[in-house]
């Protein structure tokens, strides 16, 4: 009765810990749009087989990933869709695994349930690991199944038991899947190994006898890892330092990209694990150690050669560095039990109190301090590409040209991001781009086009240079919080740029029509262009008026723009919106003498007197 009473407060406690590690991965799981990385895999690793496995250009032999990512990430778009929820939840989900397997694993390695259930609810809340279950890469899953298959391996290597034939064979598939998941755990099966050869030599036989069956299901692995070594594959990180390991490697291992000091993570790790060598007089050490020392070693070896120098690769390591603090973690509380209030605690007790609670104290701050990061408003995990693409689907017609700035101007690739949330009929360079000259580029698309559409982005000042050459700068406004995005036109108006012909007579001149440039909200720009046939008398001056219900002293003109017309040809008007609220306006328009203040008179084309102004259209300000 009482083992079973255990089993089910253990389940329990296990169930909670899960939920709440789950609660926390599904935090504002959509509310950030996907990031550059996350959008690559999106529309890349998850496409058809047949293109990833292209003989000549296939994905598979230019993306340093193995097959395992593209399948897994494939048949769960087509099982549950490409939503930012969807993809997202693939490594939420098999993140959280590593909740039951972190108790699991510090059960059997410290041979103390305790333990394992302060590693677990330290996973659970991991801010690292949460950020990564929320990102669309194979990151979390990884440290999940990396950390079964360290479970499988204690447990098969147990001096206490002797393991079956169906034990070996599962460890098999799970680190072959793993590998087939992630290419650097082969740096776990080093680990592995020198577990095995130096803590249960009983069992290194048999351990290589089951990398000897991995190896063998390893010959494809092995064959796409020489097609990328032959595809000239550039990393994109930092080279070999081996300061950072003890800064920012631990800082962002246990807290995720915050501003932590990383100086104080360190100091409390090393008081962490001078701790646990004291209390458990090494029992367990030897894999912790391992854990941590043997995957950093080969990573900085390996980033001798190429810049790979990234924490999340040694994402893997994680538990390493949790179970020393969930050691603590125990040995503080079961301090705090022993002490009898109010006799003096024993020494033993009182040095454990004294020492572990300003490291646990700084952890616990730490961690805190990191969720108030990633969930405060001006924390933002990718730019704002909700706006952008809203923005650019409601302004930009199929008659326009977009111009996004390159990532890299040696391919010309935008940015994964822009390439996923921007699909509208309307034709996208990205510049510089080493297939276009980048002046005939403009001119072409400002010839060819109603408008160009220049995404800011970047520091490159050629680009305004030879837009304002070749044309004009018609709006440049802000899309969300991330872009500003300016609008060009050719320097010859188009017929198609006169959305709302209206062939009025006003002052001698002869107005074609006109349009909105960009869609206004409240708080912004009302950017209106008339166009002429032919000039207004040069003496009268165009007025714009956005007129609404009264204001609080009774004046119905809520903003205005007065200049002389811009004509023949293209007239620009700007109305400032910044203290005008949302609500239903009317946009009027008419030319008056300066000098006079006298009005000239409208007529339309059927010769119909309209009176000394007009309402060109209503206009509703969200």
């Amino acid at each position: 009765m009482k083992t079973s009473s255990k089993f089910f407060t253990t389940l329990l406690w296990l169930t909670c810990l899960t939920l709440l590690g789950a609660a926390l991965r599904f935090y504002q799981l959509g509310a950030s749009p996907l990031r550059g990385d996350e959008a690559f895999a999106v529309r890349y690793w998850a496409a058809p087989l047949t293109d990833i496995f292209d003989a000549s250009q296939g994905l598979a032999w230019k993306e340093p990933h193995p097959y395992g990512t593209f399948l897994l990430f494939g048949a769960w778009k087509g099982l549950a869709g490409s939503s930012e929820v969807a993809m997202r939840m693939l490594p939420l989900l098999v993140n959280l695994l590593g909740v039951p397997t972190m108790y699991a694993l510090g059960k059997r390695l410290f041979h103390d349930p305790q333990i394992g259930m302060a590693g677990a609810a330290l996973w659970a809340i991991n801010p690292n690991l949460i950020w990564h279950s929320q990102d669309v890469r194979n990151y979390a899953i990884w440290a999940a199944l990396s950390l079964i298959n360290m479970w499988l391996l204690v447990r098969i290597s147990d001096p206490a038991i002797h393991p079956r034939r169906r034990d070996w064979l599962l460890y098999i598939a799970m680190v072959t899947v793993t590998l087939y998941v992630f290419f650097l755990e082969a740096f776990m099966l080093v680990v592995h190994g020198l577990y095995v050869m130096i803590a249960r030599r009983e069992r290194l036989r048999a351990w290589i006898a089951a990398a000897a069956i991995i190896g063998v299901l390893l010959i494809p692995w092995g064959y796409q890892l020489v097609r990328l070594s032959q595809a000239g594959y550039r990393a994109t990180g930092a080279s070999a330092d081996v300061g950072m390991l003890f800064t920012v490697f631990v800082n962002q291992l246990l807290y995720g990209e915050t501003t932590i000091t990383t100086s104080l993570t360190s100091v409390v790790l090393m008081a962490v694990g001078l701790m646990l060598l004291a209390l458990y007089r090494g029992r367990g050490i030897t894999l912790l150690m391992l854990w941590v020392i043997v995957p950093a070693a080969l990573l900085l070896l390996v980033a001798t050669r190429m810049n790979v120098f990234w924490p999340r690769y040694l994402i893997a390591s994680t538990p390493a560095l949790l179970f020393p603090i969930a050691t603590l973690m125990v040995m503080v509380w079961r301090s705090v039990r022993a002490i009898n209030v109010p006799l003096i605690p024993n020494l033993d007790n009182r040095l454990i109190l004294v020492m572990g609670a300003i490291p646990l104290f700084t952890v616990a701050y730490s961690t805190a301090a990191a969720w108030a990061v990633y969930v405060g408003p001006n924390y933002h995990k990718a730019p704002d590409w909700f706006s952008l693409r809203d923005y650019l689907h409601t302004n930009v017609t199929s008659a326009d040209t977009v111009i996004m700035t390159s990532l890299d101007p040696n391919t010309g690739n935008a940015d994964p991001s822009f390439e996923w949330y921007y699909r509208d009929a309307a034709p996208v360079i990205t510049l510089p781009n080493p297939n276009f000259d980048m002046a005939t580029a403009i001119q072409t698309a400002l010839s060819n086009s109603r408008a160009v559409w220049y995404v800011v982005s970047g520091d490159d000042p050629r680009l305004n240079v030879l837009l304002l050459e070749h044309g004009s700068l018609i709006t440049d406004t802000g899309a969300g919080r991330s872009f500003l995005v300016r609008q060009y036109r050719g320097n010859t108006v188009k017929p198609e740029e006169v959305t709302q012909p209206r062939h009025y007579t006003i002052g001698g001149g002869k107005l074609l029509g006109y349009s909105v440039a960009a869609t206004p909200t409240a708080g912004g720009t009302l950017t209106l262009l008339l166009f002429w046939d032919v000039a207004p008398d040069p003496a009268l001056t165009t007025f714009v008026h956005l007129i609404g219900t009264p204001k609080p002293d009774g004046s119905p003109l809520w903003a205005q723009k007065d200049h002389p017309p811009q004509a023949p040809g293209r007239d620009l008007y700007l109305l400032d919106l910044a203290n005008v609220p949302a609500g239903h306006y009317q946009l009027e328009i008419g030319l008056y003498d300066a000098m006079t203040k006298t009005r000239a008179t409208i007529v339309d084309e059927e010769k119909r007197v309209l009176g000394d102004s007009t309402v060109l259209m209503e206009i509703d300000l969200p």
